[in-house]
């Protein structure tokens, strides 16, 4: 399986970057119960919950740059056959930011901030 980024175009007027520091992408299996699951909600380990790591590209990318059927490779993996039911992005949200044309960097430390909910620990869910 290749694993590939792109993004869905938007309003740029006032937004130059937005980086984001992908750790690894998982893929949930279709044979992990309910149960297994909801673990795997809150723990940001790829084993738990029926999550497989599918690729660790441990890289920051600007979204705005995969666009408009731009995409970026993260990785391939050879991976069994069978239902998945879900994929996410972990990410690291100390290393992420949106950058305005103005200059301004907007992170989760600043003022305003801009912010990852459980970006780092059960991921961006797909």
């Amino acid at each position: 399986m290749a694993v590939q980024l792109t993004d869905a175009p938007f309003s740029t007027d006032s937004v130059k970057s937005v980086d984001v520091f992908v750790v690894r992408v998982d893929g949930r299996t279709a044979e992990a119960d309910s149960a297994t699951a909801a673990m795997g909600a809150e723990d940001d380990s790829a084993t738990v919950g029926g999550w497989t790591t599918l690729a660790t590209p441990n890289a920051s990318v600007n979204l705005l740059a995969y666009q408009n059927g731009v995409s970026l490779p993260l990785g391939s993996t050879t991976m069994p056959a069978g239902n998945y039911l879900g994929f996410r992005l972990v990410i690291d949200p100390t290393r992420s930011s949106v950058t305005l044309k103005n200059g301004t960097v907007l992170s989760g430390t600043s003022t305003p901030s801009v912010m990852f909910p459980s970006g780092s620990r059960s991921g961006i869910k797909i």
